[in-house]
């Protein structure tokens, strides 16, 4: 049975935006900082932090700077990414690729806000904004999201450590329609007792949908967090135990 600590890890979502800061920023944020962005006290901050994601945030920062030295390419160096922004029915989508396939979905009600998301993830990179080129990517993502088409297996191009890969793939073996838990994923790749990090490997998942975070759930129900937002998470799952093919 899964842990029911972990299974909350996602109930705060300032936890959420939290882990976010700390993931991409370069620079060591003390406990104040994070708690001023995060609308948390010091103290409160620390306590919640260490009871959602089993860690301090200074370890947690730890292990991101860790990440960071692991996979030097993540900054993009030498890279060129092709991007654009389509409406749906759960906000503005922006995809982006590289030649090899896509390197980040993300999801907001505000275009520019994922554009500096993309320049933050990818400061090193020549971003080309290419609507036609990545027609065919987007107008499927849309239908899936509109409940209007399957679920798109489309190549995906990530820069991930080999622990968050294999927690990815796992993921994307997770079918529409069905769920799983940070427990079930641990088990999945042979590490049982790493659901914390599972959860921590869910958290910095550049591609919404393509990996498919928004089907793990908690173990003991209900839907859980997401980093894109619970009711965007809630729509998904409703759509996809409704979608039969045409």
């Amino acid at each position: 049975m899964t842990d029911r600590s972990v299974d909350r890890i996602y109930v705060d979502e300032r936890i959420v935006q939290a882990c976010r800061l700390i993931d991409g920023s370069n620079d060591t944020l003390t406990l104040e900082e994070l708690g001023r962005h995060v609308g948390l006290s010091k103290g409160h901050l620390q306590r919640a932090f260490t009871r959602a994601i089993g860690m301090s945030p200074k370890r947690y920062a730890k292990l991101a700077r860790e990440e960071r030295h692991d996979v030097p390419s993540r900054g993009g160096k030498g890279l060129t990414v092709a991007y654009a922004i389509v409406p749906s029915s759960l906000g503005h989508v922006l995809v982006a690729a590289t030649k090899r396939g896509i390197c980040r979905v993300d999801i907001d009600t505000n275009e520019r806000t994922l554009e500096k998301r993309l320049r933050d993830a990818f400061p090193s990179a020549t971003l080309e904004h290419q609507d036609h080129e990545l027609e065919s990517a987007t107008s499927r993502i849309v239908s899936f999201i509109a409940n209007d088409g399957p679920w798109p297996l489309l190549p995906i191009d990530v820069r991930a450590t080999a622990f968050q890969m294999r927690v990815w793939e796992a993921l994307r073996s997770v079918a529409p329609g069905k769920t799983a838990s940070y427990g079930d994923i641990a088990r999945a790749i042979g590490s049982p007792n790493a659901a914390r990090a599972v959860a921590r490997a869910c958290a910095t998942n550049p591609i919404a949908l393509l990996i498919p975070c928004h089907r793990i759930v908690p173990a003991t129900g209900g839907s859980g967090g997401y980093r894109w937002g619970v009711r965007r998470k809630d729509r998904l799952l409703a759509n996809e135990r409704a979608y039969s093919p045409r």
